[in-house]
């Protein structure tokens, strides 16, 4: 599985409001993140998680580390890596049962995180991805990357192996 994405994102005025979509959904949802985070990346991506918890509890600004490890959550959320066998992410995610209940929370989780992004300040938004599936032409990102990478997985064609 290739996927390729381009997404940039840049610090801008500072959120005012403690309780912006970004700060609520880091708020509401910090135990599944970090469930997740386990699931789809280990220790190193739980951290990732802590930091932008400990970032967001302590500022309203959202500096360019912070915004970088917003990008990166949202990458291991939606798999960006899954199919780079030198990545850590390409062997928690073959772990996973594809007919686990816990993939369409993942799929719930992504898709929140994304709105919460969706609504940050204009030069904070990220640019459309844009991904590539093996022989696939390249198109917008699906609603949900773990169900699309599911599909895909291993041989390209969308069928089960």
């Amino acid at each position: 599985m290739n996927i390729a994405a381009t997404r940039k994102f840049t610090p801008a005025d500072p959120i005012e409001d403690r309780n912006s979509p970004i700060h609520r959904f880091f708020d509401e949802h910090h135990e599944a993140l970090r469930n997740t985070a386990r699931l789809l990346g280990g220790s190193a991506a739980i951290n990732l998680v802590d930091k932008l918890i400990d970032a967001l509890s302590s500022s309203h600004d959202l500096s360019r580390r912070t915004i970088k490890h917003l990008e990166d959550l949202e990458e291991l959320l939606a798999l960006e890596n899954v199919g780079d066998p030198d990545r850590a992410e390409a062997g928690y995610f073959a772990a996973i049962d594809i007919l686990d209940p816990v993939v369409d929370e993942i799929c719930l989780l992504t898709d929140s995180l994304r709105s919460a992004i969706a609504v940050l300040p204009e030069p904070q938004r990220p640019v459309p991805t844009v991904f590539r599936l093996n022989d696939l032409s390249h198109a917008t990102r699906p609603h949900c990357s773990l169900a699309s990478a599911v599909k895909f997985h291993i041989d390209g064609k969308g069928e089960a192996i």
